[in-house]
């Protein structure tokens, strides 16, 4: 991974994060467009640059939400980060229905483990249970939505971000040839 390119696109992808994300809420759910170049990252990545990536990514995040709790997104994002990239062997990778349940997944789990501080931190919330759960949902499902086209970029952007994603509709099956000798 070329850190250059990595922190321009995280530099730019906060500033979306920041500005346009609020305008696109939707019944208080918006996309987390940090997570989506986390779990990018992580299914296309190699080990300590997506750990070390993740990390970074999350404490990004914290700084602009959560500053007074700083530590709680990097080590979500850090862990999601180790179970995709822990998975992903196992995964169709460039496949647009993999980059949509798998960041379904990674962002309702980190949605499930902030209800979970926060009702652990400050009590039941005024809400409600039915309340969180709809908004956990809602964010979840809209990253994922969101996360088909910024993947679909990325992957058009391999050689810049210096990563290699997965060949598994284009492998060249190395099958032995019989040479013909001529007599």
């Amino acid at each position: 991974m070329r850190w250059l390119t990595f922190c321009i696109l995280a530099v730019v992808v906060l500033t979306l994060e920041v500005t346009v994300a609020p305008l696109l809420e939707w019944h208080g759910a918006r996309p987390q467009w940090l997570l989506m170049l986390a779990v990018f990252f992580a299914l296309n990545g190699r080990s300590v640059d997506v750990l070390i990536g993740a990390w970074i990514l999350g404490l990004l995040y914290d700084l602009h939400t959560l500053p007074e709790y700083v530590g709680l997104f990097s080590l979500a994002f850090s862990l999601v980060a180790l179970i995709v990239y822990s998975v992903r062997e196992f995964l169709f990778r460039e496949h647009p229905l993999t980059h949509f349940l798998v960041t379904f997944a990674a962002c309702l789990l980190i949605q499930i483990m902030l209800d979970v501080h926060r009702a652990a931190a400050f009590g039941d919330s005024s809400g409600g249970l039915w309340s969180l759960g709809r908004e956990t949902l809602l964010t979840a499902l809209v990253t994922a939505l969101f996360a088909l086209p910024v993947h679909f970029a990325l992957l058009r952007l391999h050689r810049t971000l210096g990563i290699m994603p997965a060949r598994f509709g284009r492998r060249r099956w190395n099958l032995p040839t019989r040479s013909i000798s001529r007599s």
